[in-house]
């Protein structure tokens, strides 16, 4: 028996949205497309919230691996929410980690892949996990998004877990998908994602810098001398 631990939202959270095709797998893949109120290709979009910021003393769990087909560094962090949508219906799965010893939970996990006798390839991983009931009737049990680059490395092992490097990496080798079961416990199928896009959304400071505050005053102290000038050219 373990205590998850879960995210709250960080003050230094970063947004990232993901966008791509989506369709359904499954004998039943018609009976999901109209559960989903969609046609058998779709399309998603996930919101990911989660502190870039992090470095690899901050990770829940890392490991170290050698081998003879090649060599990688892989470590998880603990995000704070992901909001998945396909068709009319959107849920949202929370950040959460069983402990720092197990490969288990919700997280976003990097992979440093360095050369060996294979191609090195750099990959994230946003996984969650948990059951998550929608509004069709279905529950999603597991869901995840796979992004893999290999050429030039994202990452290194100088500043392999910068994570704000995620940015823009994620639009040619994908893999994905969503797991669904019905009401009463079975696997129904799932969602498979592909040819995904990623954007981080820029930083929005709630108080804005003394430069802004400087700009706001000249422009309204321009504004009144306008407005001054054109009551007295009336007069």
């Amino acid at each position: 028996m373990f205590t998850a631990l879960a995210a709250s939202v960080s003050a230094d959270a970063a947004t990232y949205v993901f966008t791509g095709d989506a369709s359904y797998s499954g004998d039943n893949r018609e009976e999901l497309a109209q559960l989903f109120n969609t046609p058998y290709d779709t399309t998603f979009r996930a919101v990911l919230t989660f502190d870039d910021t992090q470095m690899v003393d901050d990770a829940m769990y890392v490991n170290w691996y050698s081998g003879s087909a090649y060599n990688y560094v892989m470590a998880h962090y603990l995000y704070d929410t992901i909001e998945w949508t396909v068709g009319d219906q959107t849920w949202t799965h929370l950040g959460a980690y069983p402990s720092p010893s197990e490969l288990a939970g919700s997280y976003v996990a990097i992979y440093d892949g360095t050369s060996g006798t294979s191609s090195s390839a750099d990959l994230i991983q946003i996984y969650a996990d948990g059951d998550q009931q929608i509004s069709n009737g279905l529950t999603v049990t597991a869901s995840s998004i796979e992004c893999t680059n290999y050429n030039p490395d994202t990452f290194d092992s100088a500043d392999a877990y910068h994570l704000n490097k995620l940015n823009g990496i994620c639009e040619n080798v994908y893999q994905g998908y969503i797991n669904l079961k019905d009401g009463q416990g079975n696997a129904v199928g799932k969602v498979r994602l592909w040819s995904v896009s990623m954007e981080r959304l820029p930083d929005v400071s709630a108080i804005p810098e003394p430069a802004t505050w400087l700009m706001m005053i000249m422009g309204f102290g321009l504004t009144g001398l306008a407005v001054r000038r054109r009551r007295a050219l009336a007069a």
